[in-house]
């Protein structure tokens, strides 16, 4: 299987990051059969194996590394020929050509909106319930 993973925003520290990294490193040690192609928006050292390709965002702006997937992902999934895409940090791409899996760690914005920005709020409220609506 061809699987990709939607693992931008993984450079910032925090609990998703060490979720994700505690799920992908052993996930890449102990399958050598699946061919992975890994989205960052930094070049990430612990996720090196050699059936493991990172692709990275030309931006690593939470904002426009958003956009830039959006408008990319699309097309790299159908040329890639992927079975499944992994967004393993929440956001999820519109328009992919294969099954989605999304990772849900935190639903603390839709609980406690008054602590984040409105435009996540916002988004959270309206696009991402959309996306996880289509999504496995």
């Amino acid at each position: 299987m061809k699987i990709d993973i939607d693992a931008l925003g993984l450079s910032r520290p925090g609990g998703g990051r060490s979720a994700t990294l505690n799920l992908l490193e052993p996930l890449f040690t102990l399958d050598q059969q699946n061919e992975y192609l890994v989205f960052l928006d930094a070049e990430e050292p612990t996720l090196l194996a050699p059936n493991v390709r990172q692709l990275l965002a030309p931006t690593s702006h939470r904002m426009l590394s958003r956009v830039w997937a959006q408008a990319v992902w699309p097309v790299m999934l159908r040329r890639e020929r992927a079975d499944l895409i992994h967004h393993v940090k929440n956001l999820v791409t519109m328009g992919s050509p294969c099954p989605a899996l999304v990772t849900v760690h935190d639903l603390t914005i839709l609980e406690h909106p008054e602590i984040y920005p409105v435009v996540d709020v916002l988004y959270w409220r309206t696009i991402e319930k959309l996306h996880l609506k289509h999504s496995s």
